[in-house]
């Protein structure tokens, strides 16, 4: 029933066809979708309804029992919000790129436990709850692309130990956290392009990840920093590790020249140029898990007779 300019479907619609396993309405005008109205559809595992006006979309459309479908695409529509998909426990591939979400419930995909393809790409989505694809085992297909992500949590992937796809270029992204690519047990391959990244001291969990399958990254030499200004344009794998660096802004420490910070494995080493005469004092702070913390202090201190000497000749 494909580009028919159907904009109605009135809810006897699919009472007498009762046997239907595939449902096919892309590319028509239909913008709402009645409660119960594939009620009667027990044994329909297909339903395109890509390329309609929809602006919402609920599993109450099957009914109270829910449904046994498979395969759910939802391309191209204009949906802002997702109310419940909860029933449909036997969905293994579900399309809702081109559309206009912005954020999803965390519990969108909870009983949704056999999905293995997820396409959510062309939103317009910043960010996405941190337990989401919570006991998702089975995904192995992810596309994130084309959003307007700026971070993710390091839990995300937690449970994707099946990943084989994931794409999250084309976002904000300017880095990614420690620990968020390592649940995949197989090797996976991913595109990471399009994004702003910051190429500083908190990319080395990244740039560390990249150069390690770095054969397993799509379009890798589009993979840019756009900063800071130095490396502004070039590719991440063209970079050596030392050049990742975070320094301290002089509006921050005026009396400082500068700090840059390091790290090689579990050592983070902070390096300082300080004027003799300016007291420094540097304070290191370890949360433990509990909450407690404890604090060690490096003082800097002037050299006196150096800086009375400096002091005089200044003032005369």
């Amino acid at each position: 029933m494909n580009n028919n300019l159907i904009s109605n479907l009135t809810s006897d619609t699919f009472h007498n066809i009762s046997q239907l396993t595939e449902l096919h309405l892309e590319g028509n005008k239909i913008s709402e979708l009645a409660d119960n109205i594939f009620f009667a559809l027990t044994k329909l595992k297909v339903l395109n309804l890509r390329g309609n006006h929809l602006t919402t979309f609920s599993d109450k459309v099957f009914g109270f029992k829910g449904s046994n479908l498979t395969k759910l695409n939802l391309k191209g529509n204009r949906l802002t919000e997702l109310s419940s998909l909860c029933s449909l426990t036997s969905l293994t591939d579900l399309i809702l790129s081109s559309n206009q979400l912005s954020n999803l419930p965390e519990d969108i995909f909870r009983n949704v436990t056999v999905l293995e393809y997820l396409d959510l790409s062309e939103n317009q989505l910043i960010s996405l709850p941190e337990m989401i694809f919570r006991d998702l085992f089975s995904l192995t297909v992810i596309h994130l692309n084309n959003n307007n992500l700026r971070k993710v949590d390091a839990k995300l992937f937690e449970d994707q130990v099946l990943i084989q796809q994931l794409y999250l270029s084309n976002n904000q992204l300017e880095t990614l956290p420690l620990g968020l690519l390592d649940s995949f047990a197989t090797q996976c391959t991913v595109r990471l392009n399009g994004n702003p990244w910051k190429c500083d001291c908190h990319m080395w969990y990244l740039y560390d990840w990249v150069m390690r399958y770095s054969q397993d990254i799509e379009m890798l030499d589009r993979m840019l920093c756009e900063s800071p200004a130095f490396l502004r344009g070039k590719p991440v794998v063209s970079i050596d590790r030392d050049q990742l660096e975070c320094w301290l802004s002089k509006d921050v420490m005026p009396h400082l020249s500068r700090c840059s910070q390091e790290a090689s494995n579990d050592t983070v080493i902070i390096k300082c140029k300080v004027d003799k005469c300016a007291p420094l004092t540097v304070r290191v702070q370890f949360q433990e898990d509990d909450g407690s913390i404890k604090e060690h202090i490096l003082n800097h201190e002037p050299e006196d007779s150096y800086c009375n000497i400096k002091a005089v000749s200044t003032s005369e």
